[in-house]
């Protein structure tokens, strides 16, 4: 698989915002149609190459996304991106050769959040059915000081919604570690997986900084690494 370059021209920087851009618009446009009236709208099912979300960059069709209630969706750029005031967030590309790079998200005390986000709805429901979770190889840097949710978001207001602030303040430290949880915990939580736009919304307000390694959807994820339903 190509790395991305990332010191591109600003003509290229450019055009990313422009797609960026276009993705939070057609986002907005499937929520409503979804809500416009009664009829169930039916979404494509997630398929095998969309199921990696971040394996060293963040692949397509997923864009990452950080945001405050300046602004709740803000592009995420490499090598690094804040909230619009610049204070609350902070989302970086690190670099290393050894472990591969990953994304560091680093949240200061106020209210924020970070997505990884497609711009159409897919439908989980057929991977739910077969077991399916979402699992993250994932590094605490600084324990949560409040409380932090990991949510699934199906069209605003729709959404799954787990407190893992427990689960992440019992981590060791700086230290890689799996964790999964079954797609039926968002089911359980509210979240209709017929129309999943965000697979992955993670949001305090503490003080929280914690490092992504890999992301994707996955089957019978291994029992040592599943988060209980909360």
């Amino acid at each position: 698989m190509k790395k991305i370059d990332f010191q591109t021209t600003t003509v290229a920087r450019f055009h990313r915002q422009i797609v960026a851009t276009t993705l939070l618009l057609l986002s907005a446009c499937w929520s409503l149609l979804s809500y416009a009236d009664d009829e169930k709208v039916s979404y494509p099912p997630i398929t095998p190459s969309e199921s990696i979300i971040f394996a060293k960059q963040s692949l397509a069709p997923w864009q990452p996304f950080v945001g405050s209630a300046e602004n709740w969706m803000v592009p995420h750029y490499d090598p690094q991106t804040s909230t619009v005031d610049g204070e609350k967030v902070t989302v970086s590309l690190q670099e290393d050769s050894k472990i591969g790079d990953h994304l560091k998200i680093e949240w200061r005390g106020q209210l924020g959040q970070f997505v990884w986000q497609s711009a159409e709805p897919k439908d989980y429901q057929a991977l739910s059915d077969q077991n399916g979770a979402i699992t993250m190889a994932l590094k605490v840097e600084q324990k949560p000081s409040k409380k932090v949710d990991l949510k699934m978001d199906c069209g605003y207001p729709c959404a799954g919604s787990m407190d893992m602030t427990k689960l992440f303040q019992s981590l060791p430290l700086n230290q890689w570690v799996r964790i999964s949880v079954n797609l039926s915990c968002f089911d359980k939580a509210g979240a209709d997986l017929s129309k999943i736009s965000a697979p992955l919304v993670l949001a305090t307000e503490g003080k929280f900084t914690i490092s992504f390694l890999d992301v994707r959807l996955i089957t019978n994820a291994p029992k040592e690494t599943l988060a209980k339903c909360s």
